[in-house]
């Protein structure tokens, strides 16, 4: 995961909270992923449903490492670590 390998680098790992759960039915379950990291007075965030819990993670992760390097779900560039 880029995410995790992007926060080690950095020795944030500890920072980021994870919330993973799953609704619905047990037959059809839905995979919710919610990733939180606060940095230097910044918090970046990434939330994603999917079928399956790993595609959750992967979609919540990539929206958190979007925000990492000023992507397009960030207004500006973020201070250089």
């Amino acid at each position: 995961m880029a995410l995790n390998d992007f926060l080690q680098k950095r020795g944030w790992k500890k920072y980021l909270f994870e919330n993973i759960y799953s609704i619905g039915p047990p037959n059809s379950l839905t995979w919710v992923a919610e990733y939180s990291l606060p940095i230097n007075g910044y918090t970046f965030t990434g939330q994603a449903a999917a079928p399956t819990k790993g595609a959750a993670q992967d979609k919540a992760a990539s929206q958190v490492l979007d925000h990492l390097n000023g992507g397009p779900t960030y207004p500006g560039s973020i201070p250089s670590w």
